[in-house]
């Protein structure tokens, strides 16, 4: 069977008329599915509790969230619109919280809203990475920081991902450095929700991560003795979605590496699926 038949007007052993109508069809379909998915992430004034939950679900999976919000000022006598963008670090009720990359922080709620800094008109989520795999790591011991920083590259150059996001806490020894300048570059942060930093004792200090990207834990750049995780999980930020066959090889690769004791207790998710 020829592919186009000149003759006959086929394409595929199809009339041409309606193959094209079958084609245009198809691209309708798909543009419509993007659309959907699209709009999810898309709220407007009166949506933002909505926006707070879709927030709530997509932290628990370990992605991080960034957000563009029209409005205005709350006190803003001329009530003129402006666009204010950051990465959402708390969502609660009907409100939440952008920081932008200066560390201010910005409390956004509804059109009506007043207690709040920002009356949002339309709110727009954008997670960093369109699916991840999650794991605790069965490797708790690190040399020192440097080894436990290069052991995380490793795993996000082997594993493709974009991002390599921390929750925990990372217990190290002997630091090489002040504690209050330790705590101020710790906790000086964009690409993270939380990051806290602790002394527990002259020479043995915490820091307590809640979904951080690895790019900030390794600008700290940090001399010191043993590091211990506790409580750590490794969120592995994908863009697209990952199929059974590259699955399959990542989940090889951290047991074979020691970092993963079994690929049950790993998890896959993507926001799609998720929202």
């Amino acid at each position: 069977m020829k592919l186009i038949d000149r003759k006959k007007g086929k394409i595929f052993g199809i009339n041409a008329i309606d193959f094209l109508v079958i084609a245009v069809f198809l691209f309708l379909g798909f543009i419509t599915i993007s659309t959907v998915f699209q709009n999810k992430l898309v709220y407007n004034g009166e949506e933002v509790y909505q926006a707070v939950k879709a927030v709530n679900k997509l932290e628990m999976k370990g992605f991080l969230v960034e957000a563009t919000v029209t409005g205005r000022n709350i006190g803003d006598p001329f009530g003129s619109e402006i666009v204010k963008q950051g990465m959402v670090v708390n969502a609660y009720g009907g409100t939440l919280v952008l920081k932008n990359k200066y560390d201010d922080k910005t409390t956004v709620g509804g059109s009506m809203s007043y207690l709040e800094d920002f009356a949002a008109k339309k709110v727009e989520l954008r997670p960093l990475y369109d699916s991840s795999v999650s794991f605790y790591p069965s490797r708790k011991e690190f040399s020192n920081f440097s080894n436990f920083i290069d052991t995380l590259k490793d795993i996000k150059k082997e594993s493709g991902a974009v991002n390599v996001v921390l929750s925990g806490n990372v217990l190290i020894q002997n630091p090489k450095i002040d504690f209050p300048v330790f705590k101020n570059n710790a906790e000086k942060c964009f690409t993270c929700v939380r990051s806290k930093a602790q002394k527990l004792d002259i020479n043995f200090y915490s820091l307590n991560y809640y979904l951080v990207d690895l790019s900030e834990v390794e600008r700290l750049n940090l001399s010191s003795g043993k590091v211990t995780l506790k409580n750590f999980k490794v969120y592995l930020g994908f863009s697209g979605k990952l199929k059974e066959a590259k699955l399959d090889r990542l989940y090889s690769y951290l047991e074979a590496d020691g970092i993963l004791r079994d690929r049950r207790e790993a998890t896959y998710v993507s926001v799609e699926k998720l929202l």
